[in-house]
C-alpha cells in the first residue's frame, strides 16, 4: 500500500467513525505526533498518559486501537469476541477440533486441561535455545527476501510472525522443532 493510499484509507476511517458509519474510535486519532513513534520507545507510554488505557494509533499503515492492561484486554476480547477476527496459529491439522479458543463446552474444557498440564514452569528455560533458533531462522529467511506469504494478501512480515508462532507452539508441545527433524537425512 502506498503512503498516499494509506493516508486516504485512514482519512476515510476517521470520517466514517465521526459520522457514525462505523463504531467510534477511542481518543488519540492519528495526527502529526503519530509519525514520531518510530524509534521512540516512550511513544506508547505518552499516548497512554495523554489518552488513558484505550487509544488509537497507526500500526502498519492502518488505524489500530491499543488497550493497556492484560485484564482490560481480556475483558474487551470476551465482550466483543463475536466482532473480532484475530490472527491465530493454524493448529487445525494437529488438533481435530480446531484452535482451543474456538472450541466450545466440554471439548474446550478437555483440551484446556491437557494444555495446562503440559505448561511446566521449567519449559521456557529448557526450550529457550530452540525458540531463539526458530526466531533467528525465520528472521534470516525474511532478511533474504524468501519468506513467502502463507495466504493471499499476507505481507512477508506477517507470514514470518505466523511461522515463528506456529513453530514455537509446536516446539513447546512436542519438545523439539519439527524442521530440525525433517532436515536430517536418514
Amino acid at each position: 500500500m502506498s503512503a498516499l493510499s494509506a493516508v486516504g484509507l485512514i482519512a476515510r476511517q476517521v470520517f466514517e467513525s465521526a459520522v457514525g458509519l462505523r463504531p467510534p474510535l477511542p481518543p488519540g486519532v492519528p495526527g502529526p505526533d503519530v509519525l514520531a513513534k518510530n524509534g521512540d520507545h516512550r511513544y506508547y507510554r505518552r499516548r497512554f498518559l495523554k489518552y488513558g488505557p484505550m487509544f488509537s494509533t497507526l500500526w502498519g499503515q492502518r488505524i489500530s486501537v491499543c488497550v493497556v492492561g492484560a485484564q482490560r484486554g481480556k475483558r474487551l476480547l470476551a465482550q466483543h469476541a463475536k466482532y473480532l477476527l484475530g490472527a491465530s496459529v493454524e493448529l487445525e491439522p494437529m488438533v481435530t477440533h480446531g484452535v482451543i479458543r474456538c472450541m466450545l463446552g466440554d471439548t474446550h474444557a478437555h483440551y484446556r486441561k491437557v494444555l495446562l498440564a503440559g505448561m511446566r514452569p521449567e519449559l521456557p528455560g529448557i526450550l529457550e535455545p530452540n525458540l531463539r533458533a526458530i526466531v533467528r531462522d525465520v528472521l534470516d529467511t525474511l532478511a533474504q527476501g524468501s519468506c513467502e506469504p502463507l495466504r493471499a494478501g499476507q505481507t512477508p512480515l506477517h507470514a514470518a510472525t505466523e511461522r515463528v508462532a506456529t513453530r514455537a507452539m509446536v516446539t513447546w508441545m512436542i519438545g523439539f522443532d519439527l524442521l530440525d527433524l525433517m532436515s536430517q537425512k536418514f
